[in-house]
């Protein structure tokens, strides 16, 4: 048995370093011909047929069903799942590759083709040109849509009057001002005017008013004096309004306390009077918000849902904090009213802009939703702000002053208020660019 080991041990050791050897000349020789380093070329051997991959793959799951060691059939079963998702992604990487250079190769041929003069020559019955810093209105990938309203147009004037307009070329000239736009009728210029990029034109319906700031310009249409006035001015406010809301916001607090009385004496587990407390006050602000809203019809926009509904959670709170700050003056407790003025700033104001945030982001992503959807948008926030409502208070409630680690707790909770705080101030920005 020791004779039949050791004569098997050294054909092993003979075979092995003559192995090495000969994997050592076939990579040298592979080599020759390549420009690229050893770790490039080795990569793209081993990586270079997604097939030969996928078949280790079915080889391995094999093994991992013929093993009886369950540790073995896991490893066995991930390292196929590798290789297959392995060769999925550079089969898919490959096939990308081809099209590629498909393209690339079509567009050479493109390129090779000869030129035709002949369309730079040509007149066009209808002619836009425009200078280069008017290119984006044209462009559909850069948001433009001049072109769908030049077709809009064409086909509304021969619905209603039965007169066909010829086709309309625009093209951009660089002779022109950058911001400036000719209209040519059989290439003889007919007008010309210019275009403010970032700005909208408007005039004043007549005399009465506030006088308009901005550049100044010329209506087209009408030949009339306008000016060009930024996208924030496009639509001022009502005035007073974010005022009024602020007022409402600290009138909530008001209808609020009767109801968190009446809890406090009709229900005795001290969990469910903070839930349905924090349920009083969400509903109410929001309440507070819609008798505004929906006598004055003002939002127009989706951003103006969050908008007013932190102003009215600022002013809840401003109220809030202030009736908090009465009992500590009123016992002449200055210290005490100052730290408890901190903490209700940081903490009370911060949670009422959240949770208010919360609903009015809600309500902004569904401004463009009708029907029962956009019903299911507005419970789910105001069960999202409720909840962050009830949770923080639930944990702050708990934070024992006498306890060493207070300090700790008290910033662990505000640490994940102010996180909620940041993903709230991510979707207002996603809700500013459904504007």
């Amino acid at each position: 048995k020791t004779y039949t080991l050791l004569t098997v041990g050294d054909g092993l050791v003979t075979q092995i370093p003559a192995l090495l050897l000969s994997i050592g000349t076939g990579i040298i020789v592979t080599r020759a011909a390549s420009e690229a380093n050893l770790g490039q070329d080795f990569a793209d051997e081993m990586l270079g047929q997604p097939r030969a991959i996928g078949v280790v793959g079915v080889v391995l799951f094999l093994m991992a069903i013929v093993f009886p060691a369950i540790v073995v059939k896991v490893i066995f079963a991930l390292l196929a799942i590798f290789c297959w998702v392995l060769a999925y992604t550079l089969n898919l990487a490959s096939q990308q590759d081809a099209d590629q250079k498909a393209a690339q190769k079509d567009k050479d041929e493109i390129k090779r083709e000869p030129e035709n003069v002949m369309p730079l020559i040509q007149v066009d019955t209808m002619e836009l040109e425009i200078g280069f810093a008017l290119i984006p209105l044209v462009d559909p990938t850069q948001g433009g849509d001049l072109l769908d309203r030049v077709t809009m147009l064409r086909k509304q004037i021969a619905l209603e009057y039965g007169l066909v307009v010829p086709p309309i070329r625009i093209r951009d000239n660089m002779q022109l001002p950058s911001n400036t736009y000719t209209i040519k009728i059989k290439g003889v210029e007919v007008s010309s005017g210019k275009v403010e990029i970032g700005y909208y034109l408007a005039m004043k319906p007549g005399s009465d008013g506030a006088e308009l700031e901005g550049i100044l310009g010329k209506d087209p249409a009408f030949n009339l004096p306008a000016k060009w006035i930024k996208e924030e001015e496009k639509k001022s406010e009502p005035k007073g309004l974010i005022t009024v809301i602020f007022i409402m916001g600290m009138i909530a607090v008001i209808c609020v306390l009767p109801i968190q009385r009446f809890i406090q004496v009709m229900i005795s587990s001290d969990n469910l009077q903070l839930i349905l407390s924090v349920c009083a006050e969400e509903i109410i602000k929001f309440l507070a918000i819609l008798v505004i809203v929906y006598k004055s019809n003002c939002i127009e926009e989706p951003i103006e849902w969050p908008i007013y509904l932190v102003t009215a959670a600022l002013g809840f709170a401003a109220l809030e904090n202030a009736l908090f700050l009465i009992k500590p003056l009123k016992l002449g407790q200055d210290t005490l009213s100052l730290m408890t003025g901190q903490l209700r700033f940081l903490g009370s104001t911060l949670l009422h802009t959240v949770s208010s945030g919360i609903l009015g982001v809600a309500l902004g992503m569904s401004f463009y939703i009708k029907g029962f959807p956009r019903k299911i948008y507005i419970f789910a926030g105001l069960i999202l702000a409720i909840t962050l409502h009830s949770v923080f208070n639930f944990f702050i409630i708990r934070v024992n002053m006498n306890e060493p680690s207070y300090l700790l707790e008290v910033l662990k909770i505000f640490g994940f208020l102010w996180v909620v705080t940041i993903i709230v101030m991510l979707l207002y920005e996603k809700v500013r660019k459904m504007n």
